[in-house]
């Protein structure tokens, strides 16, 4: 399995092919200003039967399933989000992944997608909440486990554990904040949101200090992030 995209990036195929040399295209993207060059590789479940995808072909990352011998690709999330990071299960009958679904675009947590049935779109139930984020999701080899990465304003990364049929048995496995870190130091981002040029909200993170003297205009850092790899200044 891999994909191919065009050099003027507007285009990517997604091929199956065997020893034998010979490919067949599953699934092909166009887009007439730029297919998103940040979507990872697509991932062929345990079983074969079937290539998860990322595609931004209504405006947003969302999950597809296409069957690895062609036919039409199903989408698997839908709506003003996005998905990323897909993980299938050992039995290739789920599939996890992160999102940043909610009124706080900046966070992101864990879904899964319920396949048993077939790639229905409406079987996507979220896998972890709360303060923080979540992402980057891995299945223990028995399918009864998920390890996922955790942090949040006042917590560095960790890997967390959690059983996969009920979030609220979760374990911390690691802590990699240093000790002689204050966490009450540390500063919480507002999210925010300001008007661009052409009226649209942008959204936006606001980190400001508690003690800050609120009554005169302090210097700010402005980091913009567009979209894709090369687009943080």
């Amino acid at each position: 399995m891999l994909q191919r995209v065009g050099l003027d990036f507007k285009s990517r195929e997604i091929l199956v092919g065997g020893l034998t040399g010979r490919t067949q295209a599953v699934h092909r993207d166009e887009d007439d200003k730029l297919w998103s060059i940040v979507n990872p590789d697509p991932i062929p479940s345990p079983d074969g039967r079937w290539l998860a995808f990322l595609s931004d072909r209504d405006g947003w990352d969302h999950v597809y399933v296409v069957s690895s011998s062609g036919g039409a690709a199903t989408q698997v999330t839908r709506g003003s989000f996005e998905a990323a990071r897909i993980a299938w299960s050992p039995d290739s009958q789920r599939i996890a992944f992160d999102t940043n679904q909610g009124d706080h675009p900046g966070s992101r947590h864990l879904a899964v997608a319920d396949l048993r049935n077939g790639p229905d779109p409406g079987r996507v139930s979220t896998f972890t909440s709360g303060r923080g984020t979540d992402m980057e999701p891995f299945w223990s080899p028995d399918g009864r486990r998920i390890a996922y990465q955790h942090t949040s304003p006042r917590e560095s990364a960790d890997i967390f554990v959690a059983d996969a049929a009920s979030i609220n048995a979760t374990r911390r496995v690691t802590a990699s904040l240093p000790p002689e870190v204050d966490r009450s130091r540390l500063v919480e981002p507002r999210f925010v949101r300001y008007p661009s040029r052409d009226g649209q909200q942008v959204p936006a993170s606001l980190f400001a200090a508690a003690d800050l003297d609120r009554s005169r205009p302090h210097p700010a850092i402005v980091w913009i992030h567009g979209d894709g790899v090369n687009q943080n200044y």
